[in-house]
């Protein structure tokens, strides 16, 4: 590092010394950064592609102020349409030279491009930066950008190259930065500060708030989507907050391209004293992906880092890339330089070997420093040598486990230990330390290996590689991001030589195996494969298929089936992660329940959870009724299936992706590990330990795939938290909650409490959008006391899901529990006091039980102020018995949860987990989230009679969501609206039902008033829930409608408890997905003057004057037979509100029966506006 600053201050007195030359002429719009060398590269300690720091030399050049913003990129590309360089297919820009996509003329922002009669626009803000252009589209904004400048400046000169992606440096045109010319300018000419501003940086994560960038949940005005160029540094203006060449947004706000191919290891290539000037990185990328700095209004702060890089493929759009364009400064000028491309993979077996423990240990670095290396590895060995010698033991306690010609070697590496050990307390020199490394690094491998415990000869694995997108972890699993490889292989001789021949390939088309389950008696394989000879991909998926391992036969398990039409995007059936069952069938996981992820805003990510399937191919049927996703099944010891399920019933979206377990016909479903744990977030490729209670697992990201940090889980220990949880390779962080891991594991398989097969990479671990490289993974051994060993890598693709090839112990089978006649289920309750909550005995008088609806289209418009809330619904209650037992029917086949309510019923305690149960099932619990090692009651011991049915809630339907217009409306309109609405400034505190842009007046003087109502707010959400954390029990609403208020207004029960229920389920507005919703029907204008006209003629002095009453005060258009210009005027007696001297007595009366047909014509459906998708495309808000 010293010498790195002695250089670059030798340069800056040459330059302070050198012949004054004429000062660069100013470009409108543009920035001057300077020639001369900067450090690049970052030694934060999450950075591994930023390191080392070294001096890269550049020309001066100009760069844009501010990121392209829609006016810009509109003017550009509008011009480029007009001249035919461009054209439109549908909301795609296609350039006529590259059949590549430039630009998605669409998105959910308020300023984003738009097409009208074959023109390029923009709306809304025109400062907003330009998004959802691909890389090849800023490359063709620059290039049409210099042919339309040159007309005025015939000095000008294009060096883009259209078609082929090309640059010709030497030409003085618009461009993107390479990246080095990116961070150079971003660091503003300042040394080792980790973002774009002076400011006390020491913490690689201080000086950074909502005042300076635009990055996620900062809390800043624009945190759900980009803000206007420029806005945080000319809103916010002291000097520490403004990069100090002039320059904006250079954290945060948008992902910028720049001109290079992403390359991890690219700044090892040359010693950090003697790069190339002007780099332009290397000639391609084993990531496919081309470079992005800066971060954006999606990411942490950590990617808003000078030095911090990550790559996006060329051809892709998000709502999260952006750019800015450069041009050279003119005068003399360097020739620009390629980076070294990615060294193969070393030909003998011996060096790959080498080569991963010098790249484990940081050795390829200048100088290697290997006698720390080698002192450090004298433990380590020492441990797998006693680790050896336990396994020894036991395996001679059964000797058939002993493979045959077994020796005793412990002898022999005790020597050999001993004698290097003894070795090293002598002087060594410098020049030996090498083979020292050496040698203690293979006699380590050689006691690994040395282990009965691996007493197979073959491996079975996928030759495949990472999907080639990934936004979420759902994504991986779906055919249209799969990339072929040669599907399940045989590796023969592993330990010492591996020879690799292919099991699928010969007999299936081009295609990928995914993931796959060996038979009990490892005759047989099953597996999922996706078909790739359909030119669409997104008409590719997953199915399942057998494999007779000795014939090499094969026979499809799951079919084709046509897609669904009941969404505006139907779902592609796919079929993947499969796992024999101790029965002889399959459960494996399926989106055949034709359902949508709630927060993906629109993104094609369908749901898929558990199902079975007989071998044969019949009785397919779906085990679980989740409402998100589930993955990985595997069979515990028991019996039973463990599985990973995604569970966000208002609770953060991120964080909770734990362990659960059921029966193999689908009953008995448990939390088994981490479903209040938000760290790691995501338990991911569990597999039961054999001999042991625990679990080896994956800590994994929300938003990434299935890889990350080794961890082992004890289900005896507790559910949840840190007790149960070992952190196997501490070096690692978990990725997203922690950070993003420098190398990463994927595919853990156990063979022991002490060893595993694995796939590892170096690579850092890909966050959102990155996709890994195709052959990054290798396989491994990876031992508990801190060894990982290569078994085998290849360089035409990644070795993924090892698995020993022997049989294995089936575990017992799991009697069936379910009664095939039934159609609903019964739950037993044996005393709700039992729990970790503080419930005071005898406060709970009623059990609610609330279905989930699940959403089908793809896109959905906001259900509440709530963040991607769920759409719920009240089945009914039970009461609870004296001593805290209840039992009851509920529906089977539908995802619920359950509230416990006091007398007033008010949900003193509730779910936000779903649970679910199969027809025919009897389930039993203990207590109210009783620890589930408690074992559950014995549903015999409950007699049948105690069994009740549910009683529905008045006003509240059971087959649809809740819907604040249909539920609580009309009780504001019964006790509120004459007040609160109609002799009151209705801008002060309205209840009127009257639409808004997304709402109702009513719905939203209730909710936004603090204090009144608690919601549980999108990302502010607890993490576990608490006795009366939100709901009627949290705000203030029902507390002023039981006390002062009453001596005003005294509600009726049952509209009351309509208040109640309604708050208690997070307080809704909207009770289904659909964009087109009853309660927003614009009334007829005839039919409702025909409406006031005959109010009038019936004389009823407290129903007002109809001609100056608004439309919301007569008519309810969710629920029209509870408008208030039939309620009014009709007896209580009947069902109406008429405190005395009825107009009506019944609905029966002719004049009822007129004015009920005038309020009906006065809905017209086809007067049903659309609600529009909010900002941000999950919210609403920002309304």
């Amino acid at each position: 590092m010293q010498r790195i600053q002695r250089i670059i201050l030798f340069l800056a007195i040459i330059t302070a010394f050198a012949a004054p030359a004429d000062p660069p002429v100013p470009l409108p719009g543009m920035v001057i950064i300077p020639a001369g060398t900067f450090e690049q590269g970052d030694s934060h300690n999450l950075a591994a592609d930023a390191r080392p720091i070294h001096a890269v030399d550049t020309d001066a050049f100009y760069m844009d102020r501010t990121e392209v913003t829609v006016e810009q990129a509109a003017r550009v590309f509008d011009e480029s349409l007009r001249r035919g360089w461009t054209t439109l297919e549908g909301s795609n820009l296609i350039s006529r030279t590259n059949p590549a996509r430039l630009l998605l003329i669409t998105g959910p922002w308020p300023a984003m491009l738009s097409v009208s009669n074959n023109t390029i626009t923009f709306s809304g803000n025109p400062a907003m930066p330009c998004a959802w252009i691909t890389w090849h589209g800023a490359l063709a904004y620059c290039h049409y950008r210099t042919l339309l400048e040159a007309e005025t400046d015939p000095t000008l000169e294009s060096g883009i190259g259209i078609a082929g992606g090309s640059c010709d440096f030497s030409r003085n045109g618009y461009r993107l930065p390479t990246e080095a010319e990116w961070e150079k300018a971003a660091r503003g000419g300042l040394a080792g500060h980790h973002f774009p501003w002076t400011g006390n940086q020491s913490d690689p994560n201080a000086d950074i708030d909502a005042t300076k960038a635009n990055y996620i949940d900062s809390g800043d005005p624009w945190d759900n989507g980009p803000s206007p160029a420029g806005y945080f540094n000319d809103t916010f203006a002291p000097i520490n907050r403004v990069n100090l060449y002039g320059l904006r947004d250079m954290a945060g706000n948008l992902w910028e391209w720049c001109w290079d191919w992403y390359d991890q290891y690219a700044y090892e290539r040359y010693p950090v004293n003697d790069w190339p000037p002007n780099p332009t990185g290397p000639p391609l990328s084993p990531w496919t992906g081309k470079v992005m700095r800066g971060g954006s209004w999606f990411t942490i702060p950590d990617h808003l880092r000078c030095a911090y890089r990550s790559y996006l493929t060329p051809g892709m759009t998000t709502p999260f890339t952006g750019f800015r364009t450069v041009r050279p400064v003119p005068g003399n000028r360097r020739a620009n330089h390629g980076i070294a491309a990615m060294p193969p993979l070393p030909e003998t077996r011996s060096e790959q070997i080498e080569t991963d423990w010098f790249r484990s240990d940081a050795l390829l670095g200048d100088p290697p420093d290997f006698e720390v290396a080698t002192r450090r590895w004298l433990e380590p060995t020492r441990q797998a040598l006693t680790m050896l010698e336990r396994h020894m033991k036991d395996a001679a306690k059964t000797p058939e486990s002993l493979p045959a010609n077994f020796a005793n070697p412990l002898n022999a590496f005790r020597f050999r230990l001993d004698s290097l050990d003894a070795l090293l307390t002598q002087p060594v020199k410098p020049t030996e330390w090498k083979n020292h490394y050496l040698r203690i690094r293979r006699l380590r491998r050689a006691i690994v290996l040395a282990s009965p415990q691996l007493d197979f000869d073959t491996l079975i694995a996928i030759h495949g590689g990472p999907p080639e997108y990934t936004s979420n972890i759902c994504d991986q699993y779906l055919g249209r991001w799969s990339r072929p490889g040669k599907g399940l292989v045989a590796i023969d001789n592993w330990k010492i030589q591996p020879v690799i021949r292919t099991l699928t390939q010969p007999h299936l088309p081009t295609g990928v195996v995914q993931r796959f389950d060996l038979s009990f008696d490892a005759q047989h394989a099953v597996f999922s494969f996706c078909d790739h000879r359909d030119p669409d991909p997104t008409r590719r998926a997953f199915r399942l298929f057998e494999a007779e391992l000795a014939t090499g036969r094969i026979l499809p398990l799951t079919l084709d089936e046509p897609a669904a039409t009941n969404t505006a995007c139907p779902v592609v059936i796919e079929d993947f992660d499969p796992c024999y069952l101790p029965d002889g069938g399959v459960a494996f996981v399926s989106t055949r329940c034709r359902t949508f992820s709630r927060c993906h805003a629109g993104r094609y990510a369908p749901s898929y959870v558990l199902y079975r399937i007989e071998k044969d191919g019949s009785n397919l049927r779906r085990l679980s009724f989740c409402e998100s996703n589930e993955w990985s099944p595997a069979v515990l010891p028991d019996g039973s299936l463990m599985f990973t399920r995604w569970d966000y019933i208002n609770r953060h979206e991120v964080l909770f992706q734990g362990l659960w377990t059921c029966r193999p016909d689908g009953s008995g479903f448990a939390h088994l590990y981490g479903n209040a744990t938000p760290n790691p977030c995501v338990v991911a490729q569990a597999a039961p330990i054999p001999g042991s209670s625990a679990i080896l697992a994956l800590a994994a990201a929300h938003h990434s795939i299935s890889c990350g940090s080794l961890i082992r889980v004890d289900p005896r220990l507790g559910e949840d938290g840190e007790a149960p949880l070992t952190r196997l390779t501490p070096e690692l962080v978990f990725p997203e909650t922690e950070g993003w891991p420098l190398s990463n594991y994927t595919t853990p398989y156990p063979l022991s409490e002490d060893l595993a097969l694995v796939s590892f990479t170096h690579d850092r671990t890909p966050c959102h959008w990155e996709i890994g490289r195709f052959d990054a993974y290798g396989l491994y051994l990876f031992d508990r006391t801190g060894g990982r060993e290569l078994i085998a890598r290849i360089e035409d693709g990644s070795l993924l899901q090892p698995m020993p090839l022997r049989p294995r112990p089936t575990p017992p089978r799991v009697a069936g529990v379910l009664n095939p006649t039934a159609t609903n289920a019964v739950i037993y309750l044996q005393n709700v006091y039992t729990g970790p909550h503080a419930i005071p005995p005898g406060s709970a008088k009623y059990l609610r039980v609330i279905r989930l609806f699940e959403q089908e289209p793809i896109l959905s418009p906001p259900r509440s102020v709530v963040g991607i809330e769920i759409v719920k619904s009240v089945v009914g209650t039970v009461p609870f018995q004296p001593d805290g037992s209840t039992a009851c029917q509920v529906p089977a086949g539908v995802p619920l949860l359950f509230q416990v309510l006091d007398t007033n019923r008010m949900a003193i305690m509730s779910m936000r987990s779903q649970v679910g149960f199969q027809p025919g099932e009897t389930r039993g619990c203990v207590g109210c989230h009783e620890n589930r090692r408690h074992a559950s009651p014995n549903p015999a011991s409950f007699p049948a009679t105690r069994v009740q049915a549910l009683t529905p809630v008045p006003g509240t339907p059971t087959d649809r969501g809740l819907q604040f217009a249909r539920t609580v409306q009309p009780v504001l309109d019964r006790y509120c609206i004459q007040c609160h609405g109609l002799n009151e400034d209705p801008t002060s505190f309205n209840l009127l039902g009257t639409p808004t842009r997304f709402f109702s007046a009513a719905y939203e003087s209730l909710v936004t008033r603090p204090g009144l109502v608690a919601l549980a707010q999108r990302k502010q959400e607890s993490n576990t829930s608490e006795p009366r954390d939100y709901g009627a029990h949290a705000g203030q609403l029902v507390a002023f409608l039981m006390g002062p208020h009453r001596e005003y207004v005294s509600m009726d029960a049952g509209s009351l408890e309509r208040i109640i229920t309604w708050l208690d389920l997070n307080a809704p507005y909207y009770g289904d997905y659909a964009f087109k919703k009853p309660e927003r029907r614009l009334p007829a204008e005839p039919a409702l003057q025909a409406l006031r006209d005959h109010l009038k003629t019936l004389n009823w002095p407290l129903l007002g004057n109809p001609d100056t009453l608004p439309a919301a005060a007569l008519i309810n258009p969710a629920a029209p037979h509870e408008s208030r210009a039939l309620k009014l005027p009709l007896a209580q007696s009947a069902g109406g509100w008429a405190p005395a001297r009825p107009l009506w007595q019944n609905t029966n009366d002719p004049g009822y029966q007129v004015v009920e047909t005038l309020v009906l014509e006065t809905l017209n459906p086809d007067l049903s506006p659309i609600i529009p998708v909010p900002i941000s495309g999950h919210d609403a808000s920002a309304y």
